[in-house]
């Protein structure tokens, strides 16, 4: 609910081509000279980069407007900027060539020299990364030329203040120990920022009789972190759990109705500090018949605060609902649209929202903003199911012709 500034990383890449080193914490301007040009800027040129400890992206400058031009017509008609300008985490002991390329969103404002990249989720502390420039398909796409066939830029994102204890995992989501069939996504908390590159052999499912469950998880080279690295998302094979797919028709869903399963976290785990997970943290967990209900906010109960108290406003909801997307997705408002600033937490196995307000309440007109792309663990949306019985067809058509938000209206009475 809370945005904090936005910072940003500069490198200048005259027509891509640059080195630079850092190493450091707070807010500090390097300079690094250039080694080589395929653009018209004199190679004595400086570069700057300037950033502090939150970073969300990098800017890479030193392209002309027209080359920039040339590339985004190249993107939206014969490939993507993450196979001209790929950018990979630079681990010890792996090639990063055969890492897939971090994922993010690559942005031109018109009429800039600036290409942006935001990564979807967030950089880790501690670790270094890798920009390379791909010339030979840029030649090949582009009237663009160069000697060079592919450029490197390496770049860090510090670490802050290293903490004293080791990292621990603090919740596991969803927290019923009953969940549905067809369940699409774990959540697990870690106490501090965590590392990327091995989580997929240090996170296993077994099933009743202690056996690994086999390939039950979406696997595609690329780890779910929040920006912060402290929420890492598992998901199950979606392939796997619609109906009447191939993947499922072969190898059905991972979790079976009436089963018991296990969701195991390995010590082993590392930290954005380089120290491991030091105990094994598991979930158990029975599977019930599969959800195929959306969430209803309409039949949400609200239990409203008295107004000049800080008391929280309590919701009680029809279902388990995401609750990483639901401190995204809800908001409460007062009439005219301001959001009514607080802390909005679930408890209750994700039933029972909660909305401790920052200020007292005052009396009068509030809404609860409910965006529509709301999601429980199924994956079900308000309106839209993820899934639906096999040989029938997802009622979609209030996607394209409800409002994107629903409203819940309530009155806070004077004490």
């Amino acid at each position: 609910m809370f945005l904090g500034s936005r910072q940003l990383i500069r490198w200048s890449l005259p027509s891509i081509i640059l080195i630079a080193s850092l190493f450091m914490t707070g807010s500090q301007v390097f300079r690094a000279q250039q080694v080589d040009s395929i653009g018209s800027q004199p190679l004595n040129e400086r570069l700057n980069i300037q950033f502090n400890n939150n970073i969300d992206r990098v800017e890479i400058s030193g392209w002309t407007v027209w080359e920039l031009q040339q590339l985004q017509q190249s993107v939206n008609s014969n490939t993507d900027w993450s196979t001209l300008l790929p950018i990979h985490i630079n681990l010890t002991d792996y090639d990063i060539s055969e890492l897939p390329p971090i994922l993010g969103s690559y942005n031109i404002a018109d009429g800039s020299e600036i290409l942006t990249f935001h990564p979807d989720y967030g950089w880790s502390e501690g670790q270094h990364y890798v920009v390379t420039a791909h010339l030979d398909v840029i030649q090949a796409l582009t009237s663009i030329t160069s000697d060079e066939t592919t450029i490197e830029a390496s770049f860090f994102i510090p670490s802050a203040e290293v903490p004293e204890d080791h990292p621990t995992i603090t919740n596991i989501y969803p927290t019923s120990d009953q969940l549905p069939e067809n369940l699409l996504r774990f959540y697990i908390e870690f106490s501090q920022p965590m590392q990327r590159g091995d989580v997929y052999d240090m996170v296993t499912l077994l099933d009743e009789n202690g056996d690994e469950v086999e390939w039950p998880f979406l696997r595609i080279g690329q780890e779910f972190w929040d920006r912060q690295m402290q929420t890492l998302t598992i998901i199950m094979d979606p392939g796997r759990i619609k109906q009447g797919v191939a993947p499922n028709l072969e190898a059905g869903a991972p979790l079976a109705s009436s089963g018991s399963y296990e969701l195991v976290i390995h010590s082993g785990l590392t930290d954005a500090y380089g120290r491991e997970l030091t105990q094994t943290v598991s979930k158990t967990f029975t599977v019930i018949a599969p959800d195929h209900q959306s969430p209803d906010p309409e039949q949400w109960i609200i239990e409203t605060p008295m107004s000049s108290t800080h008391d929280p406003l309590v919701i009680a909801l029809d279902n388990s609902i995401d609750p990483i997307l639901a401190t995204r997705l809800i908001r409460v408002e007062y009439a005219n649209g301001q959001v009514v600033l607080g802390t909005l937490t679930l408890d209750n196995n994700e039933t029972r929202l909660i909305l401790t307000p920052e200020v007292e309440w005052e009396s009068g007109q509030y809404r609860v903003a409910v965006n529509r792309t709301l999601e429980d663990y199924a994956g079900n949306r308000i309106e839209s199911l993820f899934d639906m019985q096999e040989g029938t067809v997802a009622e979609l058509a209030s996607d394209t012709t409800s409002d994107q938000v629903v409203y819940l209206d309530f009155e806070i009475d004077s004490r």
